[in-house]
């Protein structure tokens, strides 16, 4: 039984693996063509959420973000990016812009939150006390039951 159960869980995670490079594979196929911003989006969810490669999902991001700026899904993953590449003021400064733009609880909560980090990690206490402030309103919106926060 054991045995038997071992085996299941070693093929599932074959199978996930194939299926994770068959899909990047594609998707970097993808992006050698014509670039378009939700390709570009994608492949920067990608490279940051899944292949842990900030740079390469800020390079990704700021591609989007030249061909569609006032995207609030591009917005808000630009925040994440510039975070994880350790750009503390350029992501307050997306998270200042991002903000008007976004509309969904859900974005505005997660936007908050790595603004908010980014203020506490360059000790900017005003900064970071606006952001947990902007956050917790966002939440409070949040409808019941909404699990759809992407907190990085």
């Amino acid at each position: 039984m054991v045995a038997g159960l071992w085996w299941s869980a070693r093929v599932a995670r074959q199978q996930a693996s194939v299926a994770r490079d068959s899909m990047l594979s594609l998707l970097h196929r993808a992006s050698d063509g014509p670039p378009s911003a939700p390709l570009l989006l994608t492949l920067a969810r990608v490279k940051l959420n899944v292949e842990a490669a900030p740079s390469e999902a800020l390079a990704a991001i700021e591609r989007a973000y030249a061909l569609a700026p006032g995207d609030p899904d591009i917005l808000a993953e630009r925040v994440a990016c510039l975070l994880f590449n350790v750009r503390m003021a350029e992501s307050i400064t997306a998270a200042q812009g991002a903000w008007p733009l976004l509309r969904e609880p859900a974005a505005q909560v997660n936007v908050a939150v790595l603004a908010w980090a980014a203020a506490r990690l360059i000790d900017d206490e005003k900064t970071a006390a606006h952001w947990a402030e902007q956050a917790l309103t966002a939440y409070i919106a949040l409808p019941p039951g909404d699990s759809a926060l992407n907190l990085h």
